[in-house]
């Protein structure tokens, strides 16, 4: 007999199995592969997705594993890309059977074998074998704390002869006629259930969980005989060995002595619960339609509390999406094993509206039932799916974007060459100066640099950290800027920057290409006009982490904004200038729709598209030592009035049905500072240097920091 567990079987040529109706070939998550034709007379094949036998029959569990072998069937083996029989040409079969072996209730399409083509009766000349599964006999308590989770499983076997009411079993063929599948269905009478008319459901339900009340209770018996013997053993033992053994087998006495009060708490739990399935029983009988869901619930999944029989019942709605309803199946059949984690994980997601979205979604993708019912059992699914377009919204946000961190930089290059335009110092043999020989003028100053342009650039680095997690951030700005008349500063500039931005599930790096112009204008003696305009193209590419592994996509982000401020320079002497000021900012960002790839969960996102205005305020401080030496220091507080953003709409590959997380919109308040400075090389080329940091300080998004650091060296040359 042929055991394939994990690997694959090469078989050149043709492959002919012939059988005599005993034992059966094992194919457990690996590959036979026939380059040629295959035959198949009178054989049992058991194919097996992950599961391993693992009932307890009197022996200790092992106490070291939270999850045994068999429960750990990974997402992707429900993919049946790794495994199964592939046939290079024909396959003819007859006379044989096929099982299927997993961790869970199997339903949906099951593949077995792949070839060109199959003998025209293949359906009718094989048929199913045994559907073996596992039921976690902590499932059935009411307290389902007195068994650790999979501790002891009962082994299901599902035959001709005995049969799961409301279940049944067939060999099909795919449409194209490639593929010989298990299919495994509802009967019709569950399969057109829409939760109006309960009674006769109901009715079959107990009376399966009543079936399994009573082989959970003869395995626990079973188990309780073998520990009892071995600890009379033991304790027989124990008389005639010396000091050092004796420690040895207590301890060994003891832990046998507490699964033994274990096991009979657990047979106490499982007797009163069967009661209680008696009782609910008659009431289904003379009960209303109405009442029926709940004493359902109540009785078939009492892990769950009466206040949120509401949500199971509109969870129960959301997983009928499925066409085939088998996922409704999986979940009513095991309502206290998968019902119970369901709702749980959906109250701790954040907002229950929306994850019932989120369930819709991933109930109506192309995803096998078994591999939709592992990832919405899942304690993280629901909350990282929100978390993770959260962060996505919160990154398209203009204020939280990339645009901001590179912003930080050019505020910081643009500053300084501000600041250098306005150097008293380098205009005395203007007429203006020459008179008095000093720095004052009738005004704070009226003068711009005596060069009427210049080149400048700059290379900058710096981190953007949100929430803990740092990204990287560095780049070079090139500009040039001149005086268009006495009273008009004119620059434009180019940026290229390498950006990160980095979430606990979401990162985003990207190549980003900014350019801008900017304007200084004297609109009298002593006031100031600051205008500036950009646009910004992002390359980004994006990763987001989910509970089955890495998602990726990438896009092109676009950015635009405008800012403008004015204020009154006071001169304080010795080269010394303050000026307070205050602005209004627009940005405009738009992500474009995409399409993530990398695991089962990737997700088709809808385009997104963020429109914010702030005012701002702030102070500029201004010291000029000499012709080619400055400091400047601005601080700002920067308030957000308008942040206007779509939601974020996305939906699993493979789902029609779409789902929405509303986005934060907060109006933020972020301070920043900069500072700078200018050191002469040469008379015409200058070294300069700045630091620049923005910090959210109001409006946190999911209370997360966010903290903007750059820093800068540039030179100038002028011609």
């Amino acid at each position: 007999m042929l055991n394939v567990i994990g690997h694959n079987l090469n078989i050149i040529g043709n492959a002919n199995f012939q059988g005599d109706g005993s034992g059966f070939h094992m194919l457990q998550l690996g590959k036979i592969n026939i380059s040629e034709n295959l035959t198949m007379t009178n054989e049992h094949f058991q194919f097996n997705a992950g599961a391993q036998s693992a009932v307890q029959n009197g022996t200790l569990p092992n106490t070291g594993s939270n999850q045994p072998d068999y429960y750990n069937s990974m997402l992707s083996n429900w993919s049946f890309t790794d495994w199964g029989i592939y046939v290079g040409k024909d396959a003819n079969i007859t006379n044989s059977q096929f099982g299927f072996f997993s961790a869970d209730l199997p339903l949906g399409q099951m593949n077995l074998i792949h070839a060109n083509q199959f003998n025209a009766d293949v359906l009718t000349s094989n048929q199913v074998g045994t559907i073996t599964y596992f039921k976690d006999i902590s499932s059935l308590l009411t307290n389902t704390n007195i068994l650790r989770p999979n501790l002891y499983n009962l082994q299901i076997e599902i035959t001709n002869g005995n049969s799961l009411n409301g279940v049944t079993y067939t060999l099909n063929l795919s449409e194209d006629g490639k593929t010989l599948y298990i299919n495994g269905q509802l009967s019709e009478e569950f399969a057109k259930q829409d939760l109006t008319s309960l009674k006769s459901v109901a009715s079959s339900l107990i009376t399966t969980e009543q079936g399994y009340i009573t082989q959970a209770q003869t395995q626990l018996t079973q188990i309780e005989g073998n520990l009892t013997s071995q600890k009379a053993s033991l304790e027989s033992q124990l008389a005639m060995a010396d000091e050092a053994t004796k420690a040895q087998l207590q301890q060994q006495i003891n832990q046998i002595t507490n699964e033994l009060e274990t096991i009979a708490n657990a047979k106490t739990d499982l007797t009163d619960r069967n009661n209680a399935l008696t009782e609910t029983a008659n009431q289904v009988n003379t009960a209303t339609e109405s009442n029926i869901k709940d004493i359902m619930l109540e009785a078939l999944a009492p892990s769950i509390n009466a206040g949120d029989y509401s949500l199971a019942n509109n969870i129960l709605e959301a997983v009928k999406i499925r066409k085939d309803n088998t996922l409704f199946g999986g979940v009513l059949f095991d309502m206290n094993e998968k019902l119970t984690p369901i709702v749980s994980a959906t109250k701790n997601s954040g907002n229950t509206g929306e994850s019932l979205k989120i369930l819709s979604s991933i109930a109506g993708s192309s995803l096998h039932t078994q591999q939709v019912m592992q990832v919405i059992t899942n304690q993280r699914f629901f909350k990282d799916t929100r978390d993770s377009a959260r962060s996505a919204t919160n990154f398209t946000d203009a204020s939280s974007s990339m645009m901001t961190a590179i912003n930080v930089s050019n505020d910081m290059a643009i500053s300084s060459r501000i600041a250098r335009a306005n150097n008293p110092y380098q205009s005395l043999s203007k007429e203006k100066f020459a008179a008095s020989g000093t720095t004052g003028t009738d005004g704070a100053y009226s003068y711009y640099e005596t060069y009427n342009a210049a080149v400048w650039a700059n290379a900058f680095g710096g981190a953007n950290i949100i929430d803990g997690e740092s990204g990287g951030l560095y780049g070079i700005s090139i500009g040039v800027d001149g005086n268009v008349t006495d009273n008009v500063l004119l620059g434009i500039y180019a940026t290229y920057a390498n950006a990160e931005l980095q979430d606990t599930l979401l990162s985003q790096e990207s190549d980003n290409f900014q350019i801008g112009v900017y304007s200084q204008i004297k609109i009298a003696p002593t006031w100031e006009l600051n205008l500036r305009a950009y646009g910004q193209l992002g390359q980004t590419d994006q990763r987001v982490s989910n509970i089955a592994g890495i998602n990726t996509s990438d896009f092109d982000k676009k950015f635009f904004g405008v800012s403008a401020n004015v204020g009154k320079v006071f001169d304080m002497d010795n080269g010394f200038f303050l000026k307070p000021f205050g602005g209004v900012n627009y940005y405009y960002s738009h992500t474009p729709s995409y399409t993530e790839r990398g695991t089962i969960l990737a997700q088709s996102v809808e385009s997104n598209t963020n429109n914010s205005v702030s005012l701002e305020l702030g102070l500029e401080a201004r010291k000029y030592f000499s012709s080619s030496s400055y400091l400047f220091v601005t601080p700002k507080i920067e308030q957000y009035i308008i942040n206007n953003g779509d939601d974020y709409v996305g939906r699993f590959v493979g789902s029609s049905t779409s789902f929405s997380i509303a986005g934060e919109d907060k109006k933020k308040t972020y301070g920043q500072l900069v500072i700078g400075g200018n050191l002469e090389i040469t008379d015409a080329l200058s070294l300069n240097a700045g630091i620049g940091a923005k910090q959210i300080l109001a409006g946190k998004v999911d209370s997360k920091n966010e903290t903007y650091i750059s820093g800068n060296v540039g030179i100038k040359y002028r011609f």
